[in-house]
């Protein structure tokens, strides 16, 4: 869903592999984690957030500027996604289709030809979508990851439980629940950085979770770079559990 606001994380990964662990530890991170599936509408609920389909209105912050586009998007986890957005600008329509399918993406703005993702662009695409896929928190259930409570926190004078967890070829990422209800209200993950390339803490917050065919899903959501607030998504229209057509995720 990052991509939604143009935000494309470009940096070293802090590779986690996921090493052996307590199992206190992991059950104690677990009960957090089964805690905010049920919060959402159970396990059989949750899983249909593994291939949905939405529309909506983001806005992106760049510097100074402000850019608002509408947007039909589609999902399957783990590794297929495609956007549309249509944004006006000085009076012009313009629109854009990005499709990612496994090691395959590709981009066509408005009646122009395809053209195939850069190798650079391409992995940011997937992983975010990897990590957006770990947000929708049955992932975490697999074995690959390794898990570690946190403990309490604040955000927004929200007080919070903190997860952390880790896995092959993922930044390492903190995710914090809301002490009250169980839902998850940010994910954050932060990057080493490089001899050419700076630190930097990417963060989603989730907000005003509603209700669809028995899922409790976000209907906004924010998205910040080193606390600067780069991205707003408001859901308007929400589809979970969907079987997508055939050509949904070919070459625009």
């Amino acid at each position: 869903m990052l991509r939604t606001f143009g935000i494309v994380v470009i940096g070293a990964l802090s590779v986690g592999l996921a090493t052996a662990q307590e199992p206190a530890q992991r059950e104690a991170a677990e009960k957090i984690i089964d805690r905010a599936i049920q919060a959402q509408g159970g396990p059989a609920q949750v899983a249909r957030l593994q291939s949905v389909a939405f529309k909506g209105k983001t806005t992106l912050y760049l510097g100074d500027r402000v850019l608002s586009a509408t947007g039909t998007f589609a999902t399957q986890y783990p590794d297929c996604t495609r956007e549309e957005m249509v944004t006006e600008t000085d009076g012009r329509t313009r629109r854009c289709v990005v499709v990612v399918k496994g090691d395959l993406g590709f981009r066509r703005i408005d009646h122009g030809d395809p053209s195939p993702l850069n190798s650079e662009v391409l992995r940011a695409e997937r992983l975010q979508l990897r990590q957006r896929h770990c947000d929708t928190l049955l992932p975490l259930k697999g074995k690959e990851f390794t898990l570690r409570l946190l403990g309490p926190a604040e955000i927004a004078g929200r007080k919070v439980v903190a997860v952390e967890y880790v896995a092959a070829e993922l930044p390492t990422t903190t995710m914090f629940f809301d002490e009250q209800t169980s839902l998850l209200v940010k994910s954050q993950v932060k990057t080493l950085g490089g001899p050419n390339e700076s630190a930097r803490t990417s963060e989603i917050e989730f907000f005003d979770y509603r209700e669809t065919d028995g899922v409790r899903h976000p209907s906004r959501c924010v998205t910040y770079i080193d606390g600067t607030k780069r991205g707003e998504l408001l859901i308007t229209e929400f589809s979970p559990g969907v079987v997508h057509p055939a050509d949904t995720f070919i070459c625009p």
